[in-house]
């Protein structure tokens, strides 16, 4: 960003889509401004860069803006290496899955690439993949390699190797490589955002939040600044670390509707405005945009598990099953961090079959990356229809010991309930924490 920068946020914003060759017309709708408004911006906007027109006005954005954030995406060559003649289209593929996320950037052969991915046989004949990472020239450091098998090429397949690659990329950058730097440039620190974002700790979404709140004062005209920051407000809400207040709210929904205003193309961007619309409890559209997330990007995991619950609020169960049954066979992982047990407890509890939600969450609270105190108010909720006093003080217990007694924090999560959550399943549920002790204090009981 120039030092001495004239412009205001809102005529950056007017003139980034200017630069884009996009009409008054499309600026105004975009921007949900009228006509004449846009026209005054553009006037204001000429005139305080000493400019005759349009054309003079996007070159100088480009000149400012566009180049400062020229490589600070993650750049990854993909090849195929010599004499490699099998599946012909596999690495085109990858490149095109890999390059769909905001943060990885696909570059042509280049040799300054800090991460390579090669198709190669070995010894033996057999084609592999191997991810290759050169932080000096000649030396590399082979991070990942795979074994290609004779459904190689199947494009489920190749979404599967997309998923593995594009989060071992994402991690290693994150946490071998940016953490070793003492100062990081541009837009790199998103890569620790997105880190932070699988641990939900309140100090790691904290740290989030502060970075962001950095990087959108000093580019606060990029949409991926503002969809990492809807979803990091999301996240915390629904861990309790921030209660849902018309502050929080407004943050986030200003946040994922610039996003996704001015990158409609972004997975992550549709993402975003969909956690707004299931605030805003808009079940249909916040759908409809979670489906065009995944359609842009098939590997997005966050998007994919996001889909499950989607369809779940808007009460397609045995969608949103077969859903987390789709999301496991491309991240098995999710598997051994509970997140998926998370999920599936979700939709059998919305569903009614709170026996199946039960046995789901105590799985999913063996693990520490989970929602626990959401699951715990599930658990409890199941155990007041149930009749089971003795599980129902263990559980009351347990709430005290994940919150450490923070009332304000079960009161954030039971505000998030309220928010997202339709009617006629949140009704119920608050009558049965009420029976339960949870309000005004974090009851705790002895066993029966």
């Amino acid at each position: 960003m120039p030092e001495e920068n004239p412009l205001s946020q809102r005529q950056l914003e007017v003139l980034e889509l200017v630069s884009k060759g996009c009409s008054n017309s499309d600026i105004a709708r975009l921007l949900h401004v009228s006509h004449n408004t846009v026209k005054t911006h553009l006037s204001n906007i000429l005139r305080l860069l000493d400019l005759s027109n349009r054309t003079e006005a996007s070159v100088w954005y480009e000149q400012h803006y566009s180049q400062e954030l020229q490589g600070q995406f993650l750049p990854l060559t993909v090849r195929d290496g010599a004499g490699v003649t099998e599946y012909p289209t596999l690495t085109q593929d990858l490149a095109d899955i890999l390059g769909r996320r905001d943060l990885i950037q696909i570059c042509e052969n280049d040799a300054e690439c800090l991460y390579t991915l090669e198709l190669r046989k070995n010894e033996n004949g057999q084609l592999f993949l191997a991810l290759l990472y050169q932080e000096t020239h000649p030396s590399r450091q082979m991070l990942w390699s795979k074994v290609l098998e004779d459904s190689a090429g199947a494009p489920r397949v190749v979404c599967h190797l997309a998923a593995q690659l594009g989060n071992k990329l994402v991690n290693h950058y994150a946490t071998e490589v940016l953490a070793t730097r003492t100062a990081l440039a541009g837009l790199t620190p998103l890569f620790q955002v997105e880190h932070k974002l699988r641990h939900r700790s309140r100090q790691h979404l904290t740290e989030a939040h502060e970075t962001l709140s950095q990087l959108q004062q000093r580019y606060p005209d990029v949409p991926v600044v503002h969809s990492y920051r809807a979803i990091v407000v999301y996240v915390s809400l629904l861990e309790g670390f921030l209660p849902a207040t018309g502050d929080s709210l407004g943050m986030l929904a200003e946040s994922a509707q610039y996003a996704c205003n001015m990158a409609p193309e972004s997975a992550l961007a549709q993402q975003a405005f969909a956690l707004h619309c299931m605030l805003n409890k808009q079940y249909g559209l916040a759908l409809k945009h979670i489906s065009l997330a995944v359609e842009i990007n098939p590997v997005l995991e966050s998007a994919l598990f996001l889909n499950g619950q989607v369809l779940a609020l808007n009460g397609h169960y045995q969608q949103a099953l077969a859903c987390y049954d789709d999301y496991l066979a491309l991240y098995p992982e999710g598997e051994l961090s509970g997140r998926c047990y998370a999920g599936m407890c979700l939709v059998h509890y919305l569903s009614g079959n709170f026996a199946e939600a039960k046995e789901l969450a105590h799985q999913a609270m063996l693990y520490n990356q989970t929602v626990q105190a959401g699951l715990c108010l599930v658990l409890i909720s199941i155990a007041v229809r149930e009749e089971d006093d003795r599980q129902l003080a263990s559980l009351l217990n347990e709430l005290y010991t994940i919150t450490g007694g923070d009332q304000n924090r079960v009161n954030n999560v039971m505000a998030f309930v309220s928010a997202v959550i339709p009617a006629e399943s949140v009704q119920p549920f608050f009558a049965d924490l009420v029976a339960a002790g949870v309000t005004g204090g974090v009851t705790r009981r002895s066993p029966a």
